[in-house]
């Protein structure tokens, strides 16, 4: 007869802790070497050089006491999934075989019972040696003078910080515990889970980029490693700047703080799910690779959705094709293949093919190709979809023309090209879908006015139908101004030309540089912007005739590199830099550039002029160029 209820029992306690002391030394030690120990090293050194210099660091020793537990926060996060799943693995290890789970449900204990004890004792392992250790270090840091208020403040959050995210990745492997009962199956599928919200992105929106014609690949998520990835997004996004502690504010130190009560409610979600199906648990279902029965055709098909489509990008890889109906036929007998394989684990048995799971199957496969023919026919819309006139703020074109355009008569002209190419898609998509056609490429992103960004990308080939697309990105790309911003930055002519240098080769390949002076560097501006107005227009070279147009054109002699200095109030920015519009601000920030330009014989006789009569370069007849610098 079972016990009076008790929601902790000391002696499955009391065999936890005798049971697991190698799994809490190993997790002591490691806090150890990490905290009071690497603290203490640091100190050492620090005060021994203050003592022999006579200098006062005790800002700088605060600073490095507090990086000593903040700085190596990245790695923590590891440990702390690695050693809480190994934790939940020890103190729940009975569920993994039938013997020993029928045994263990037959003491006077109840699961209630049996379940908060394991979990106290878990939470236990991982906290207690790392709040020890973390003391351990700030009365290591008192002993050299090293403490302050915000120090102790600091060291007081990252414990609960470092709690937070222990007690999340322990109720997390808890709960994958109670829903799978195979001892090799339970690491993999924490870790999947660990990554699945960013893993499943990152699938589709490959998968997307390839069928539909347009999208890049990262057209779901303008961010990817978000909250739902917890290993990757604790470790880069919570933590502390020692500087701006020390020196600065104390509250501006902290990064990403308030996500850490969202998991705490997650891992307290995390174990009422746990302890729920653990109550309901079938003890005959220890050793399955899933134990509840409603999860298995879950795990069936997402395991076949997910691998086929992983399968089917590396194939089409390999072959360099985007051909859907191949794609579409790899997807269909990898996913197949995968569904019987996964429901072979799941049953432990090769006798998989019932009516019923075939019947599954075929389900499964008209699901699966309703979705990808829907992707391909461009049921969302997405392929076609084109920001209207009065929501763009601002947009940039990249491929055969670069230019970055704020003005409303170049925006049109860009939206119209982008138009006329989803026009052709049909056309075009069919085409592209042939890696080895030769093609050119075009990249569209919208800046929006609600502050968003919208980006395609097309690849276009050689085609009659591409045709009259090509000559017109080709014929606009000819203009002056356009030309001119991709030498002088987007604010052109809104620049201001200050100096530079004229760069030349000798023979034996040793390069002689000439200072030019401010006047100078105007007077060779002028020049050269009346060389490009002069310019003839070039005639635009199909894609896989570069070799064939070299030969039939007599090589420009080039007579060396100018180099300009430029200075933009606005920000100087090239065209051709590639950062997207959101970040335009911040690189708002550099207002000097340079513009570099390649003279050449044919092209820049105003330039060549120019160079002679300055003196910069020597005339026909022989006369001296100005000193080297």
């Amino acid at each position: 007869m079972k016990s009076k209820i008790s929601l902790f029992n000391k002696a499955v306690f009391r065999h936890n802790l005798t049971g697991g002391w190698g799994l809490w030394t190993a997790i002591t030690l490691f806090y150890l070497l990490s905290l009071p120990v690497g603290v203490y090293g640091v100190l050492s050194d620090v005060t021994q050089y203050s003592n022999s210099t006579g200098t006062k660091l005790s800002l700088q020793i605060q600073e490095m006491m507090i990086s000593g537990v903040w700085g190596p926060m990245g790695l923590f996060v590891e440990v702390f999934a690695f050693a809480a799943l190994f934790c939940a693995m020890y103190v729940f290890s009975y569920l993994f075989t039938g013997r020993n789970s029928n045994m263990m449900h037959t003491f006077p204990v109840s699961r209630i019972s049996l379940f908060v004890t394991n979990y106290v004792t878990g939470l236990l392992f991982l906290l207690v040696p790392m709040t020890l250790s973390a003391l351990l270090a700030l009365a290591t840091g008192a002993l050299h003078g090293a403490v302050s208020s915000k120090v102790v403040l600091s060291y007081l959050i990252w414990i609960a910080a470092a709690a937070v995210e222990n007690i999340f990745f322990f109720s997390m492997a808890v709960c994958v515990l109670m829903f799978v009962g195979n001892i090799f199956a339970v690491p993999v599928i924490y870790l999947i889970l660990n990554f699945l919200y960013d893993g499943c992105i990152l699938l589709m929106e490959t998968m997307m980029s390839i069928v539909c014609y347009g999208l890049q690949s990262y057209v779901l998520s303008s961010s990817r490693i978000g909250v739902l990835t917890p290993m990757v997004y604790l470790a880069r996004n919570v933590k502390i700047n020692g500087s701006t502690a020390v020196y600065e504010q104390f509250e501006d130190a902290f990064q990403n703080m308030n996500v850490l009560p969202g998991y705490f409610a997650a891992a307290v979600l995390f174990t009422c799910i746990a302890i729920a199906v653990y109550e309901k648990k079938h003890l005959e279902t220890a050793g399955d690779v899933i134990t509840v029965n409603w999860l298995k055709p879950i795990f069936r098909w997402g395991a076949a959705i997910c691998t086929s489509a992983q399968i089917a990008l590396l194939i089409s890889s390999m072959f360099y094709t985007k051909s859907f109906s191949f794609i579409l036929g790899i997807v269909i007998t990898s996913g197949l293949l995968i569904f019987f394989i996964v429901q072979m684990l799941l049953e432990r048995s090769v006798h998989i093919f019932t009516k019923r799971k075939i019947r599954e199957s075929i389900v499964y496969t008209v699901a699966v190709c309703t979705c990808y023919a829907g992707l391909y026919l461009d049921v969302a819309g997405l392929e076609k979809k084109i920001p209207p006139m009065e929501e763009i703020q601002a947009v940039k074109i990249q491929g055969n023309l670069n230019l970055i355009a704020y003005e409303q008569e170049e925006i049109a002209f860009i939206r119209d090209i982008h138009s006329q190419i989803v026009r052709s898609k049909s056309q075009l998509k069919k085409q592209a879908a042939n890696h080895y056609r030769i093609s050119e490429y075009a990249t569209v992103e919208y800046l929006l006015k609600d502050g968003s960004t919208f980006e395609r990308a097309y690849q276009i080939p050689e085609s009659e139908e591409a045709e009259p697309i090509l000559n017109q990105i080709h014929d606009y790309s000819q203009k002056t101004d356009v030309m001119l911003r991709q030498y002088f930055g987007i604010h052109y002519p809104e620049v201001v030309v200050y100096g530079g240098v004229w760069q030349t080769f000798e023979n034996d390949g040793s390069a002689n540089e000439v200072r030019i002076s401010e006047e100078d560097a105007k007077q060779l501006y002028e020049a050269f912007v009346s060389d490009i107005k002069n310019r003839k227009p070039e005639k635009r070279i199909k894609a896989g005739e570069e070799e064939t147009a070299e030969a039939d054109t007599v090589a420009a002699e080039e007579v060396g590199y100018l180099k300009l200095d430029v200075r933009d109030e606005a920000g100087y920015i090239r065209v051709y830099d590639h950062i997207g519009l959101l970040n335009m601000p911040a690189a708002d920030l550099r207002k000097d550039g340079e513009a570099e330009i390649t003279v050449e014989s044919e092209n820049n006789a105003c330039v060549i002029e120019k160079l002679r009569e300055l003196g910069y370069l020597a005339n026909p007849s022989g006369s001296q160029t100005k000193d080297r610098g």
